[in-house]
């Protein structure tokens, strides 16, 4: 029988996933980050570095949609003062591109 993922498995994952980040597997760090997520579905840690490796990875949509998750609410876009792109809630795009 598989073991099935509890909150304590998340620690363990995140570790994994900074070991992973630190040593430029980024696709490993998103593995173990999701893999955090899985195990603690309310943990916010986990899902703001998925976010960022997702980021970094290219995948800013993906990213800045599990940063709305962690904002617990949808952002929405709105235009910004220049008028050349959006801005989301509190500045979540910004973060998701960090």
């Amino acid at each position: 029988m598989a073991h099935r993922l509890s909150p304590a498995d998340a620690p363990e994952f995140m570790r994994d996933g900074i070991v992973a980040r630190q040593s430029g597997n980024r696709l490993a760090a998103v593995r173990y980050f999701k893999a955090a997520v899985a195990a603690d579905p309310k943990g916010r840690q986990a899902r703001i570095e998925l976010a960022q490796e997702l980021a970094a990875l290219g995948h800013h949509d993906a990213g800045e949609a599990v940063l709305r998750r962690v904002l617990g609410r949808r952002a929405t876009r709105k235009r910004n003062g220049s008028g050349s792109g959006s801005d989301v809630d509190g500045g979540a795009q910004r973060l998701a591109a960090a």
